[in-house]
């Protein structure tokens, strides 16, 4: 678990945890340097429970943090992401496994994410998220374009936690996107499409299904015209090539460089605009991906 300011709701999802059924579960959890009572309240916990443990650090923001969580993490079977914010159901660890044990083999890394039920800040359900995303029609290609893994929901065995922290980017967009490209291309993914947590909106969200208006996607298009940070689908590419070209196949190897250098030239962004083995995971969404091909802002 990443913490950051999470006092409001921070004992509710600690609560949770703990209540996890069939498995052993070691929880811990790294602060990104948090200003209110949030250290406060997870020494209470390590005070009563044997298996919390903290590491205080300076703020790295959820991606990193999350990734450096893997990198200092004890020994285990499985790994697991937590929102500081959220609720689990009693059975969200142990479905999680059952279902990465039924494809499981001995050194497949494997990924499984599940579904998400969206509430308000008083847990009162919204919607469940659509976490399916045309599950057949996807490759490993899309996690290059479009992220389908939300990382609250995400459990991973002991291969994919070693391949992960044994080639650590120096820059990521976010640490689910991160994992599920890694998984896509080295191992597998599991798609469960029920839901065991209770994922909880609310104004104070460092990460979440949040809406924008009209004037921040305005600000955010123009700023991937000149910001590499601004541009999630070529930051990705550029770290997966730095940190993967070695274990990639040529042809992965070649459509990631697609991506990676598309703005080379005007024959460079044609290949990749006319590249439909490279798609999102539905027809607008590709729409809207070619056209920022075509702006130089993906």
């Amino acid at each position: 678990m990443s913490t950051y300011n999470g006092e409001l709701f921070i004992r509710e999802q600690l609560d949770s945890l703990i209540n996890q059924k069939d498995v052993k579960l070691k929880l811990l959890i790294r602060d990104d340097g948090s200003k209110d009572n949030t250290l406060k309240i997870i020494g209470e916990y390590i005070s009563k429970y044997n298996n919390i443990q903290l590491d205080k650090g300076s703020n790295l923001g959820p991606a990193k943090s999350f990734l450096k969580l893997l990198e200092i993490a004890p020994d285990s079977d499985y790994y697991a992401f937590s929102d500081q914010d959220d609720v689990w159901l009693d059975n969200k660890l142990s479905k999680a496994i059952e279902k990465i044990k039924e494809i499981e083999e001995s050194d497949i890394p494997v990924l499984y994410h599940s579904c998400l039920t969206l509430t308000d800040s008083k847990l009162n359900p919204i919607s469940t998220a659509d976490c399916a995303k045309l599950k057949g029609k996807n490759s490993r290609f899309t996690t290059l374009v479009d992220n389908t893994v939300t990382g609250c929901s995400v459990v991973m065995n002991k291969p994919l936690k070693e391949l992960l922290v044994n080639h650590l980017p120096n820059e990521v967009t976010m640490h689910d996107a991160w994992c599920n490209i890694v998984a896509s291309f080295f191992g597998k993914v599991v798609s469960d499409n029920d839901s065991y947590i209770l994922y909880r909106q609310h104004e104070n969200n460092t990460i979440g299904m949040k809406k924008t208006t009209i004037s921040q996607s305005l600000k955010t298009h123009l700023g991937r015209l000149t910001e590499r940070s601004l541009q999630p689908r070529l930051m990705n590419a550029i770290s997966f090539l730095s940190c993967y070209t070695s274990l990639l196949t040529d042809y992965d190897r070649r459509k990631v460089e697609k991506i990676v250098y598309y703005k080379k030239t005007l024959l460079s962004r044609l290949s990749l605009l006319f590249d439909y083995s490279i798609h999102s995971y539905s027809f607008k969404k590709d729409i809207k991906y070619r056209v920022l091909i075509l702006l130089g802002e993906i």
